[in-house]
């Protein structure tokens, strides 16, 4: 039987609870060495929930893209101790980071829309 109360799946949900638990892990225990601005943009959970891609976005003046990830993924370990002790489930997700590039693929299209209308 489906309980209608809640809204979406359980991947999505558990998702969600990563997204929130990763974002105060970085705010309060975690930082990191570059100085710029890193935002969790979604987490995509596995079906059996043992996997969990992080996708984050972050701007910085000095494009150290490549390293940001490095730095997360050297802190894999931390940061699923920390997410195993707030985390309602019986297995804690693999972490994988990626970076999200939508908001630089929605400028590039916006900048397309913009020369077709110029012409």
């Amino acid at each position: 039987m489906i309980n209608k109360n809640r809204p979406y799946k359980r991947t999505d949900r558990v998702g969600d609870s990563i997204k929130s638990i990763l974002g105060q892990i970085f705010l309060n225990k975690l930082f990191l060495n570059h100085n710029g601005l890193m935002t969790i943009t979604n987490v995509k959970v596995s079906r059996d929930l043992r996997y969990a891609k992080v996708f984050v976005s972050y701007y910085s003046d000095d494009g150290v893209f490549f390293d940001i990830l490095k730095e997360l993924d050297k802190n894999k370990k931390y940061l699923r101790l920390h997410l195993g002790h707030q985390l309602p489930t019986k297995y804690v997700p693999e972490l994988t980071f990626h970076l999200d590039d939508t908001l630089d693929y929605a400028f590039k299209i916006n900048n397309l829309i913009k020369k077709t209308k110029k012409k």
